[in-house]
């Protein structure tokens, strides 16, 4: 029985761990796609006369998309995990349940992306938007957000 409670505890150590490691992983991730999204490139601040103000309000929009983000790529995930036990049990109808959240997530996902994508452009002057129509023609037609890179270990575990 001792060795039963001291095998859970180093079990639930070492989980914690991890995801205070994913944790941090996932805020550096984060940090990066601030400093690397479009509104932090020289050339555009530059050529698009963006204003602090402006790219901080950008920022905090960005931080905001990630932390919904997050609520959104953990109801998926676990929605995924239930899915593959409710197929391998056989309970088709909750299954397909199951599937509509997994798609309704999955959905959510695009919506905040593009929600994004609104609400920086609704902070642009009409002249902004003009240059950036003229410089940068591409830059609205695409997301701005890929999909998370795997991170070394997930990649592993795969």
């Amino acid at each position: 029985m001792a060795r039963s409670v001291f095998v859970f505890f180093a079990i639930l150590l070492l989980c914690s761990n991890a995801q205070g490691h994913e944790a941090d992983s996932l805020k550096s991730a984060r940090g990066a796609a601030i400093e690397r999204i479009w509104w932090n490139n020289e050339t555009k601040i530059r050529e698009l006369r963006l204003t602090p103000e402006q790219r901080h309000e950008m920022d905090h929009l960005l931080v905001n998309f990630f932390s919904q983000r997050s609520e959104m790529i953990v109801g998926k995930t676990q929605g995924l995990g239930e899915l593959g036990e409710l197929l391998l049990t056989g309970d088709l109808g909750k299954a397909e349940s199951t599937r509509d959240n997994i798609v309704g997530n999955t959905a959510k996902g695009l919506t905040l992306q593009l929600d994004l994508m609104i609400s920086v452009t609704k902070l642009l002057e009409p002249e902004q938007r003009s240059a950036a129509k003229k410089r940068f023609p591409r830059l609205f037609s695409r997301v701005w957000i890929k999909n998370a890179p795997l991170t070394r270990e997930k990649r592993n575990e795969r």
